[in-house]
């Protein structure tokens, strides 16, 4: 199965050869500054910590993108040469022959029936109605009416034997981009998650009544947290107070170069933020990846920790919930864009490690580094600026006091007189900060109010955890939340973060915003020929052209990115922003 598409990219940096028994050994700690929230079933609301654990134990898939090269190529691991492609009126048809002798991490054998199995029960609207974030299937022929339980049969699916199986593309999805990531598929553990499922005779849908998926439903979110199980480099032997403990998986039969893991203990943690340079100089921990504040970064670098580091695919950002008042408007969402010197967050939190960015995307990106000048000559820059702010407003529909018929003096605008609509309703945003982000949050705390206050708008900050954002970010009782996008691929499609097709509360468009402008402008990236890199970085941007204007958030900065070990670790030359140390677990050892 597989979540969102920005997730299942990291997820697919897959194996290859099969070979003899790992011969791992030792213990390599990994020490993050945020707690693991135990999802390590993709689908679900997996944060980027717990991604990296679901990394470790799915690596299948039988495509893979080679986070070295950019490519996105068969898996020559599971595969039984490349698939065969067939264009039947328009759909364009996969049928893939996987390897005998495959395995899950209990001596189970992978077989084509788990891969079938992961797109029925993953497209199935029994785990759709859970598991929010999944993306399974979507762009083959028949999803619409599967996902919604309008059919039992899934046209675009077939078991063909033990081994072989073919999944045929819509024509209505053609051309993608990304083709090959349409049928990026890998196992899911039937024999685990329904022992009890039945197939048609064509293998294109369960025989099983609702009931008996629900029942298998419950078992899959059970597994949660103790997955039981991997087809990757290791499985999950205990998750307790925080701390994931996995063990190498004698089954993985390797990267696609054939290399296995040289650890067979990996530990993965939280120590708090403060705390994180200090534990790996004391030998507490082996490895912290993701630094981006500019005196952590010179902490680390002065203590002598060993370090690489590379341009962010990512952006720090305030998300703007459009579905919420007073931000379903367009207009007050570009008006807080003028109350805030932005360059004080780069400043603050970048240290002179990152820049200013206005769009969603990170300074790793080709397509945005290919195109600067044209995109920074298109949109708008979002300056401090109250002036234009209060114009802005002065278009929409609060320009009065709270009574809503006397007009607002734009003179008197400071803390205490703010606008209203013609309903009374103030011009208020409620802003929700996470402590585990205590330098932006502060910063939004200290720069936010008073810049609002000169256009008439209050901004009120509540501060608190990260999981409890992640519950409040699918309501609307908040207006904006300070967090980070990541791109952990070279994929680029934003069809999942910024489309309507995923507006609806809980689901994977956390603005919630729904445009048609928005949507022809994603739509148009998607619906590239593979390997027109002209048109596909045109596109992108027109769409970060449309984005900047309907402004869902508000971007802050992109950076560099330090990950800090100490000098008993080695094999890190491979991390670079699309190749986390989770994908790139078999390069990495430990000394003793």
């Amino acid at each position: 199965m597989k979540k969102t598409l920005a997730v299942l990219l990291v997820a697919l940096l897959v194996l290859a050869g099969c070979g003899s028994k790992s011969k791992a050994e030792g213990e390599f700690t990994v020490l993050n500054g945020a707690p693991l929230t135990g999802f390590f079933i993709d689908g679900y609301d997996n944060s980027s910590y717990d991604q990296d654990i679901v990394n470790l134990l799915n690596r299948s898939a039988v495509i893979y993108v080679d986070g070295q090269t950019g490519q996105i190529n068969f898996n020559p691991t599971v595969l039984d040469g490349d698939p065969q492609i067939e264009e039947l009126d328009g759909n364009k048809k996969y049928t893939f022959k996987i390897k005998s002798g495959l395995k899950y991490s209990d001596g189970q054998a992978i077989t084509a029936k788990d891969y079938v199995f992961s797109v029925l029960f993953g497209a199935h609207p029994v785990h759709l109605a859970e598991a929010t974030f999944e993306s399974t299937g979507r762009d083959l022929v028949g999803y619409s009416s599967y996902s919604k339980g309008e059919t039992d049969v899934f046209e675009g699916v077939e078991l063909i034997d033990d081994n072989t199986f073919s999944l045929t593309i819509d024509k209505e999805n053609l051309p993608y981009y990304y083709e090959r990531i349409s049928v990026a598929v890998g196992p899911s553990p039937m024999h685990v998650w329904f022992p009890e499922a039945e197939f048609n005779e064509a293998g294109n849908g369960f025989t099983n009544d609702v009931a008996a998926v629900e029942t298998a439903e419950a078992k899959v979110q059970s597994l949660l947290a103790n997955p039981g199980i991997s087809s990757g480099p290791y499985v999950l032997e205990s998750y307790e107070n925080k701390i994931a403990v996995l063990k190498v998986n004698e089954h993985y039969a390797g990267d696609p170069e054939g290399t296995k893991p040289q650890i067979a203990t990996v530990i993965v943690k939280d120590v708090e933020d403060d705390l994180l340079l200090e534990a790996i100089k004391k030998g507490e921990g082996d490895f912290a990846p993701n630094f981006i504040d500019g005196a952590d970064i010179d902490e680390g670098l002065a203590l002598g920790l060993t370090n690489v580091n590379y341009p962010r695919a990512a952006y720090g950002k305030i998300m703007f919930k459009t579905t919420a008042f007073p931000t379903d408007s367009k207009e007050v969402r570009q008006a807080l864009g003028y109350v805030v010197d932005r360059n004080k967050f780069v400043e603050a939190i970048t240290g002179g490690y990152g820049k200013l960015v206005d769009g969603p995307y990170g300074l790793a990106m080709a397509q945005f580094q290919n195109n600067k000048e044209e995109i920074e000559s298109k949109i708008h820059q979002y300056t401090y600026n109250p002036n234009i702010a209060n114009e802005i407003l002065d278009t929409t529909d609060f320009v009065y006091e709270s009574d809503g018929t006397t007009p607002f003096d734009v003179e008197k605008a400071g803390e205490g007189y703010y606008r209203h609509d013609s309903e009374g309703r103030m011009l208020e945003i409620k802003h929700y900060a996470t402590v585990e982000a205590k330098v932006v949050s502060d910063l939004v705390g200290s720069t936010f109010p008073p810049g609002a206050a000169e256009a008439g708008i209050k901004y009120t900050m509540i501060s608190g955890d990260w999981d409890t954002m992640m519950t409040l970010i699918k309501g609307t009782d908040y207006n904006g939340y300070n967090f980070a996008s990541s791109f952990p691929s070279v994929v680029y499609d934003p069809y999942t973060s910024f489309h309507s097709d995923f507006a609806a509360p809980g689901s994977s468009n956390n603005p919630s915003i729904a445009d048609d402008a928005l949507d022809a402008a994603i739509e148009a990236i998607r619906r590239v020929e593979p390997g027109d890199v002209e048109a596909f970085e045109a596109a992108f941007v027109n769409y970060v052209v449309t984005w900047n204007d309907l402004l869902p958030e508000l971007p802050l900065y992109s950076n560099q990115v330090y990950d800090f070990a100490t000098d008993r670790v080695s094999g890190l030359d491979r991390l670079n922003p699309y190749t986390s140390w989770a994908d790139s677990i078999e390069y990495i050892s430990v000394t003793k």
